[in-house]
């Protein structure tokens, strides 16, 4: 009986070791588990984190060159966007087509001719100021045209260059830029059965740019030509071009479709009167209407 006794103690001792010695182990196995989840979770914390970042600098970037754009093209007295010609470097092709209205002193006699043409311009900003609230320009501003008037070719081609100062006023959205426009140019005429003949005419004028809605802007403009020459009258070895002063009234309006191209459409009304006392025609008016794009730098 004692015997038994002992090995029960026995018995029981060895149990208690043995669940002594597990328990720790499972311990330190539960204080790993622990560890590790901690450190997931820290990783994952970081992760999130650097995603974080990432998205930010992401949003950050575009605003940054954004604002860049702004500073660059920004006027604090003109709204921000509006399309305007003025202070910048630009050129510009247009086709035209002209109804030239002609009327002969003999008989008061009225005749229409159809006409077309081509203009070739450019336009360099030789100063403006650091708003670009004021600034001159140099516009340049090659011009020919074709019509066939009493059976016969005639050709005439302009030259000129002309200065333009200008003067931006903003008001309520819009940008009105007055400007002023003179100068001088060539003058190139040729006429079936007649000798190709050549002056130097004189222009002067102004007009206002209303830009609007940003991409929009209209532009009506008075100019006043003449070349101060001899008729023709019995004057067959006369090889300068004749210019009788004519009065223009033009409108542009230009819409800007691409960053840097605008798409234009004008209308010119021009009317002039040869004086001297001939039998040969004089042109009283002539319609012109044209369309082109401008490329602007």
């Amino acid at each position: 009986m004692k015997k038994i006794t002992t090995s029960m103690i026995l018995a029981l001792l060895s149990c208690s070791m043995l669940g002594a010695v597990s328990k720790p182990s499972s311990l330190s196995d539960g204080k790993s588990e622990t560890e590790k989840q901690i450190q997931q979770y820290n990783a994952e914390k970081e992760a999130a984190a650097a995603a974080a970042d990432a998205k930010e600098s992401a949003v950050e970037g575009p605003v940054v060159v954004t604002e860049d754009v702004i500073v660059y093209t920004s006027n604090a007295n003109q709204p921000e966007g509006n399309l305007s010609a003025f202070g910048t470097y630009f050129v510009s092709v247009k086709a035209e087509g002209s109804l030239v209205q002609l009327k002969s002193f003999v008989g008061n006699e009225k005749r229409k001719y159809w006409g077309y043409g081509a203009e070739l311009a450019a336009n360099a900003n030789l100063y403006k100021d650091e708003g670009d609230n004021w600034g001159i320009d140099l516009y340049v501003p090659l011009d020919y045209r074709y019509s066939r008037i009493e059976g016969g070719n005639f050709h005439q081609f302009e030259f000129p260059a002309y200065l333009r100062p200008y003067l931006r006023v903003p008001l309520e959205g819009l940008t009105f830029t007055l400007f002023a426009e003179g100068g001088a140019g060539g003058l190139m005429t040729h006429m079936t059965d007649m000798a190709t003949r050549t002056n130097v005419f004189w222009a002067m004028g102004g007009g206002i740019e209303i830009g609007f809605l940003n991409d929009f802007s209209i532009t009506p403009k008075y100019m006043y030509k003449s070349a101060q020459t001899k008729s023709l009258e019995n004057d067959v070895g006369n090889l300068n071009a004749y210019m009788a002063p004519q009065q223009e009234i033009s409108v542009e309006f230009a819409w800007r479709f691409q960053q840097n191209m605008a798409l234009l459409v004008s209308y010119t009304y021009t009317i002039w009167d040869n004086k001297y006392n001939s039998d040969i025609i004089k042109v009283n008016q002539d319609h012109k209407l044209g369309v082109g794009v401008r490329f602007q730098f």
